[in-house]
C-alpha cells in the first residue's frame, strides 16, 4: 500500500493579540479555529480603544454598532456567494462540485439516475437478451453485489487513480482509510440497510421479478457491519499495511470500478435537480393494442405486426 499522505498544518498567530499587547498571542494550526478568534479579539480590541475615551453607555453603544457592521458585511458576503453558485449554468459544473459525503447522501437520486442511464442504452434485441427487462438483468444481475449498489449511488465522484483502488474526486489521497473516510464518515451508518436502492428500483419501475429484495436484505446486514466495523478502527498503526478493521471495507472497494463515459454522458446531461426520466416508447406503426404490448417489454403479439424494421421495444430517455 502506498504511504498515507497526512495534512501539514499551517499554524498561525492572532495578529489582534499582538496589537493588544497580550503577553501571550493566539495560535492555532487550523484557520478556521484562527479566524474564529481573531473575530473575537478583533472585537475586544475595538472596545478596549473606545472604553479609554468614553464611559460604559458610549462603550454598549460602540459594541452594538460594531454588531451591525459585521452583519452587514456577513451579509454581503453571503449575497455575493449565493449569486455566484446560480451564474453556472453548464450542468457538469454542479456535479463536479459535489462532494463524497454530499454524493452519499443522495444516493437514492444517484441510483435512480443510473438505473434510467443503463435502461437507455438499451437499443434493441441482441444475442443474450431480447427485451428491455432481459437487458437490465443482463447488466444488472438479481443476485447482484455491494459493489454493484455502491456504483449506482457514488459514481458521480468515482474516478479511475494510480493505485489499485477507485479513487474519489476532490480526495488527492489514496489510502483505503480517507477514502472510505470520505464518504461514509466514523459516526454514522445511514444508508447501511440498502433501503435507498430497494426504493430506487421501484420508484424508477424495475419489475419486482427483476431484482432479488432478500437478497439486497442479505448483502445490506453484511454491509452494515463491514461499515460499523470500519468505523470502529482507529487510524492504522502499520505503516503501508491495511488493518483488519479495514480490510473486509478494502475487499468490497476493490470491486467498485468509474462508469462508462456513454452512461456518464446520459446520466450527467442534466443537472442534480434535474429529473431524468425514462419511458418505452410506442411504436407509431401499430394499434393501440400491440402498443400496449410493447409497453410490457413483450416482443411478440398475436395481432397485427408492424411491418417496419424497427425493433419490438425500445427505450427514449425523457428529459423534464
Amino acid at each position: 500500500m502506498p504511504e498515507t499522505k497526512r495534512r501539514q498544518a499551517k499554524w498561525g498567530e492572532c495578529l489582534w493579540c499582538k496589537a493588544r499587547g497580550l503577553d501571550v498571542c493566539y495560535k492555532s494550526g487550523k484557520r478556521k479555529v484562527l479566524e474564529r478568534h481573531m473575530v473575537k479579539c478583533e472585537a475586544d480590541y475595538v472596545l478596549e480603544q473606545k472604553s479609554q475615551k468614553t464611559n460604559k453607555i458610549d462603550v454598549v453603544l460602540a459594541m452594538m454598532e460594531r454588531q451591525h457592521e459585521l452583519i452587514a458585511a456577513l451579509t454581503a458576503r453571503v449575497s455575493v456567494l449565493e449569486q455566484r453558485g446560480q451564474r453556472s449554468s453548464d450542468p457538469s459544473n454542479a456535479w463536479n462540485r459535489m462532494s463524497a459525503k454530499q454524493c452519499w447522501k443522495k444516493r437514492k437520486q444517484n441510483a435512480m439516475r443510473y438505473i434510467r442511464a443503463t435502461l437507455a442504452e438499451y437499443n434493441g434485441p441482441q444475442k443474450y437478451y431480447k427485451t428491455i427487462w432481459e437487458y437490465w438483468n443482463f447488466v444488472f444481475p438479481s443476485c447482484t453485489g455491494i459493489d454493484s449498489m455502491l456504483q449506482a449511488a457514488l459514481w458521480p465522484v468515482l474516478q479511475d487513480s494510480d493505485s489499485k483502488l477507485t479513487g474519489l474526486r476532490g480526495v488527492k489521497s489514496d489510502d483505503p482509510y480517507f477514502l472510505f473516510k470520505a464518504v461514509w464518515g466514523k459516526s454514522s451508518v445511514e444508508g447501511s440497510d440498502l433501503q435507498w436502492f430497494i426504493d430506487a428500483l421501484r420508484e424508477v419501475g424495475i419489475p419486482a421479478a427483476c431484482y432479488d429484495e432478500l437478497h439486497i436484505r442479505q448483502e445490506a446486514a453484511e454491509f452494515d457491519r463491514v461499515l460499523r466495523k470500519f468505523q470502529a478502527t482507529t487510524k492504522r498503526d502499520a505503516k503501508g499495511i491495511v488493518s483488519q478493521g479495514i480490510l473486509p471495507l478494502y475487499r468490497i472497494w476493490s470491486n467498485v470500478y468509474p462508469c462508462e463515459c456513454d452512461l456518464l454522458k446520459v446520466a450527467m446531461s442534466l443537472p442534480p435537480t434535474a429529473e431524468l426520466t425514462w419511458e418505452i416508447a410506442p411504436l407509431l406503426d401499430q394499434p393501440p393494442s400491440v402498443s400496449e404490448a410493447v409497453r410490457d417489454g413483450n416482443t411478440s403479439d398475436q395481432g397485427h405486426q408492424s411491418s417496419s424494421d424497427t425493433h419490438g421495444d425500445f427505450v427514449s430517455v425523457r428529459l423534464v
